[in-house]
């Protein structure tokens, strides 16, 4: 991804579309850690990341390529540890590249 602008910006609302239809990518859905029983459910998924938005305790991230939404990472605490979650859009599955500030943010 040679000349590619790879950013991260704090996730909107109106990413949640997008990000909602990534993760309705069968493999992506057979690959990931965590799902949701219905991951198909649109009304669900908008509801629960809504409300992560608007948690201080969350750092939702949207990965940008080349202003082109790719992905989101996200880090949260969990039983106080520190955790990292991230998705990409199929189309950039074999992309050689890591997001910028990737050690900043998992800080």
């Amino acid at each position: 991804m040679q000349n590619q602008q790879v950013k991260l910006r704090p996730t909107e609302k109106s990413d949640l579309d997008s990000l909602f239809q990534f993760q309705l990518d069968e493999e992506a859905a057979y690959l990931a850690a965590f799902m949701p029983k219905d991951h198909t459910n649109q009304a669900a998924y908008r509801e629960k990341y809504t409300r992560f938005l608007h948690d201080s305790t969350i750092n939702m991230q949207t990965i940008l390529v080349d202003e082109v939404l790719a992905g989101s990472i996200a880090k949260f605490e969990m039983e106080g540890d520190a955790e990292i979650t991230y998705w990409l859009d199929r189309r950039f599955w074999d992309k050689a590249w890591q997001p910028p500030r990737c050690n900043t943010f998992c800080l």
